[in-house]
């Protein structure tokens, strides 16, 4: 999904390649960022995991470098956690287990950044955000701050989405399952501390 230019190396998710700020073009008249120098990118609608992560990481840093809202940023980074789980999931029977912890270690990075880049979007940027409309966002916060372990979080976010009457029935459906599946995590943790004391 990531679109890279083989001439000046700016790289974004194709949703919004079409959107380079003068701001980067300034930038490459003073010579291409040093991570971009001697790549190159071949073309085609098959890349292996390992060309399409390579490829999210440039648009991560042009993101950067960029200085993008950071509902664009959060975006690119869940697009490239999502990525690295792929990769996991189609490649661990293959993969050393240190390289395993590595991947499991990165897609909580982009998932962590992700998460952030969304809380703080949702409070400066005005929607939809990355096509999202509030509640959707809000859900897509709650199953992050989930899948973090940060499940007193989600049950904040979920609670409040789930208090406001303008929710779409179908998200305030997925909304009550994940509360229930947050509520079994936080039941489970709070059973595992009674037991160790």
């Amino acid at each position: 999904e990531v679109v890279v230019c083989p001439v000046c190396g700016f790289g974004a998710l194709s949703r919004y390649f079409d959107e380079m700020i003068p701001a980067w073009r300034k930038m490459l008249q003073t010579g291409m960022p040093s991570f971009m120098r001697n790549r190159v990118f071949i073309g085609g609608n098959r890349l292996s995991y390992d060309e399409a992560l390579m490829r999210y990481e440039f648009a991560s840093r042009c993101n950067e470098i960029a200085a993008f809202s950071e509902s664009r940023k959060a975006y690119t980074y869940l697009k490239r956690g999502w990525a690295v789980r792929g990769k996991l999931l189609a490649e661990s029977d293959y993969l050393e287990q240190q390289e395993i912890d590595s991947l499991r270690d990165g897609e909580r990075r982009c998932l962590e950044r992700a998460y952030v880049g969304f809380m703080k979007a949702m409070s400066e940027e005005n929607f939809p955000i990355a096509g999202m409309d509030e509640h959707t966002l809000m859900y897509l916060c709650a199953a992050l701050a989930n899948r973090l372990g940060r499940y007193a979080d989600s049950m904040t976010i979920l609670s409040r989405l789930m208090a406001s009457r303008a929710v779409n029935p179908r998200v305030k459906d997925k909304a009550y399952d994940l509360k229930e599946i947050v509520r079994e995590r936080l039941k489970e943790l709070e059973e595992a501390n009674k037991a160790l004391q």
